[in-house]
């Protein structure tokens, strides 16, 4: 599956399992022209990134846990780009280290390492 396909995929399925809608979608990718315009300018990487962001604020902590859990497979589908979906919907504030960790652990084992280093230092 290809960037594009795999973006696609993501955005039907936070529709499809009432995570967001395609206006939220549109909204959270706005800065890209929405949800076609990160289709058009091939920006995937940005449109993943906005997403998390745009979706961690809707969950709070355990919940983002849970949704990492569920959706493993499916955020592994474009590591190159999903990876910063993963990162910034871990990123936030309100959320102690002990959970963030447990949160870094729920996400495809091959993002861990990046996050642990992004979020803690030296792993």
């Amino acid at each position: 599956m290809g960037e594009s396909e795999t973006f696609e995929f993501f955005a039907a399925l936070l529709i499809r399992e009432g995570f967001m809608s395609a206006e939220q979608i549109d909204v959270a990718c706005s800065h890209l022209d929405g949800y076609e315009g990160v289709l058009a300018d091939r920006a995937f990487t940005i449109g993943h990134e906005a997403l998390g962001r745009f979706l961690q604020t809707s969950l709070d902590g355990p919940a983002r846990r849970t949704f990492l859990e569920r959706f493993r497979e499916e955020l592994y589908r474009d590591p190159g780009s999903q990876c910063y979906f993963v990162e910034s919907f871990i990123d936030g504030v309100e959320i102690d280290d002990d959970l963030r960790r447990t949160m870094i652990l729920a996400a495809p084992a091959s993002y861990q390492v990046h996050l642990e280093r992004l979020n803690f230092g030296s792993v």
